[in-house]
This record gives C-alpha cells, structure tokens and sequence, in this order.
C-alpha cells in the first residue's frame, strides 16, 4: 500500500472520526445496474470481505473509492448512430437534423448499457487527523475531485481545499535551479518541465543536469518551473508540480528495508505495516515541502 501519487488538500474545518465508518457505510462499492453508466462507492482498504470501510491507525484513516464504469467505446457509439441516422434518411426520406441525432446517439447509449464491459478504478486516500491533510493517490485532479465529492456525499460536507503555501512552489524551484544549492535533504534528479505560461511554451527535459547551460538559458529566457523531478533524504523520489502534486513517487530501498524488518506474513499484518511506513515517510516528506515552500497559507488568508 505505496502511493504512486499524492494530490494534498488542507481539512479547513472538522471531518467527523468517531462516525465516519457509519456514514460510509450509507453508499458501499457495488457494480453498475442494467442502466447506470458509473457507479462509485465505499470498500474496504485492506480488500478483506466483510471488512471495515476505514482503516484505523493511531491519527490516520486509509479510505477506499470504488468506481465501476461501463466502457462503451466512442467508436461503436457513433458507428451505430450512424446506421440509425442513414436507415431513418433512407426510410422517410428526409434529413436527420442535429438535436434528432443527439437522441438517436442517447438511445444507443441505452441500449449497450446492459452488455457494456465494466471497468474498477480503486482510489484510495487517508485523513492526517494531527496535520489536517487529506491524501489521496490519485494522478489526475479529476480522480481526486471525484474522491471528495463522494466523501461529501456521505457526510453532507467535506470541509477540505488545494493545499496552498505561502510562498509559490513553482517560483521557490525556479530558484533551485538558478541559485543553488537547494535546501538540505533535497537533490535534483535530472527531470523538468519548465513552462512559460502566458505564451503556453513549455520545455520538457528528460535526463538533463539541471545545472546545465541549457536549463539556464530556459529560465533566463523568462521560463519557470512547472514540475520537477527530486529526492528527498533518499528516501523518496518524486516529482513535484506546480499546483503541489506529487507524481510518479518511488520509495527507496531504504524505505523498503523498514517494511522488511516488520514481522508479519498474513495479509492484515503487511497491510499495516506498509501503511505505517508509508504515511510516516510520506508525511514528513510533506511537512518538509510545505516548510520549504514558506508554510501552509490558511484558508482564511488564501
């Protein structure tokens, strides 16, 4: 249970801990009906039938999305409009007009509905109860929005925002690269997307020394950093975004060695262990980016 991703968000009122398995247990993970095209609800995180929806540890709580979506290729779809729209022409000799073939096209839909391929998307994310963060792996910030909006259906508010620093991450990395060196426990990797926003150029560098004469002449040509790829403490490899996203992260052998250590074979215990662990790690790699970035900017300043 290793996060490959981390969108972060800042609880800015009070998620409610005692009730919380109650509330989702009001909307459990189940398949799409004949007729729904996706579905999402609440599973276990340790995927133990019959087991509970929130994973409890000390001040963490691992939560499980399941999302099904009937997949119906685009393709199909428009294929068999088509073939309604041309035998209707044929037939009464008229031409079909748009808002007629927007119905004929939600009627196929309709009608592959209850043969359509379902597919799961499991998206899992915890409640830092004492640093009021909620982390969720997710790689788009749509499968995140969509992780919150179903906890807000349960529990008629989530009171959570963007996690915003004081200072701008993209500026703080920009400086990175053009004073060195970066702040202790922080190496460049040798990754980057630097980004002249207003004029949507963009340059992506793959196995470049961030130090080279090229990466300069980017950010002296007005570029500023939109992701970059670093380790931290050499534990964890990451790279970071602009908006604070944590994407593509990799935990190092060193991490690994801990979760080794831990005595256990049985499902349940390696699930706890690999939590532990990976929360540890990767809150303390949080709390050193938000301090490096000036601190967390509260909801009432933001």
């Amino acid at each position: 249970m290793f996060f490959k991703n981390a969108r972060i968000f800042q609880i800015t009122g009070t998620l409610p801990h005692e009730t919380l398995e109650l509330s989702l247990q009001e909307i459990p993970a189940r398949e799409c009906g004949s007729l729904e095209q996706t579905v999402s609800g609440w599973a276990s995180p340790t995927s133990t039938v019959g087991g509970t929806l929130v994973h409890r540890q000390l001040k963490i709580d691992m939560l499980r999305l399941v999302t099904h979506t009937k997949v119906m290729p685009t393709a199909v779809i428009n294929k068999k409009t088509a073939e309604r729209v041309s035998e209707i022409e044929q037939k009464e000799a008229r031409i079909v007009r748009k808002r007629e073939q927007q119905q004929i096209k939600d009627d196929v839909i309709l009608d592959m509905l209850p043969r359509a391929f379902q597919r799961q998307r499991d998206t899992y994310g915890y409640i830092d109860y004492s640093e009021k963060l909620l982390i969720i792996n997710a790689a788009s910030n749509t499968e995140a929005l969509d992780f919150i909006a179903a906890l807000r259906k349960v529990l008629g508010k989530c009171p959570v925002m963007p996690l915003t620093t004081t200072a701008s991450p993209s500026a703080v990395m920009t400086g990175w690269l053009t004073d060195p060196p970066t702040p202790g426990g922080i190496d460049l990797e040798d990754e980057a997307v630097l980004a002249l926003p207003a004029e949507g150029d963009k340059a992506t560098l793959k196995h470049h020394d961030m130090e080279s004469d090229e990466v300069a002449a980017h950010i002296e040509a007005g570029k500023a950093v939109d992701k970059l790829r670093v380790c931290w403490m050499d534990k964890i490899s990451a790279t970071i975004e602009s908006d604070l996203a944590l994407k593509r992260i990799k935990f190092s052998d060193i991490v690994a060695e801990q979760v080794a250590d831990i005595e256990g074979n049985d499902n349940a215990s390696r699930f706890d262990a690999d939590l532990s662990i990976m929360t540890a790690e990767l809150g303390e790699c949080i709390s050193y980016l938000i301090k490096v970035f000036g601190g967390i900017q509260r909801a009432e300043n933001a």
